[in-house]
């Protein structure tokens, strides 16, 4: 049996950390995505909430935070395209 890991509430105790935590979430995954060469693959959805002002402004680089969101929310999938084609979705190294 697995063990169950424990759930860590504290991240929601505030809007502002459950924020932070999302984009770290976010930014730890592309980052692993890249580490293992699946980047080109990897499709971020994040809401479009995280692009609020206040949410930026906290931001080391809001600026380069912003641009980072537009490109994640502008990253067009291929598997839609291999769907319509196929009628499938298979993983480019199956």
């Amino acid at each position: 049996m697995w063990p169950v890991p424990a759930v860590i509430t504290g991240v929601f105790a505030t809007t502002e950390s459950w924020q932070d935590y999302a984009v770290s979430s976010l930014q730890t995954v592309e980052r692993l995505a890249g580490e293992l060469g699946l980047a080109k693959r990897l499709h971020l959805w994040p809401d479009k909430s995280m692009g609020n002002p206040a949410i930026a402004g906290r931001m080391p680089s809001p600026a380069k935070y912003l641009r980072w969101l537009t490109q994640c929310w502008g990253r067009v999938s291929e598997w839609p395209q291999e769907y319509a084609t196929t009628g499938s979705v298979t993983p480019a190294n199956a």
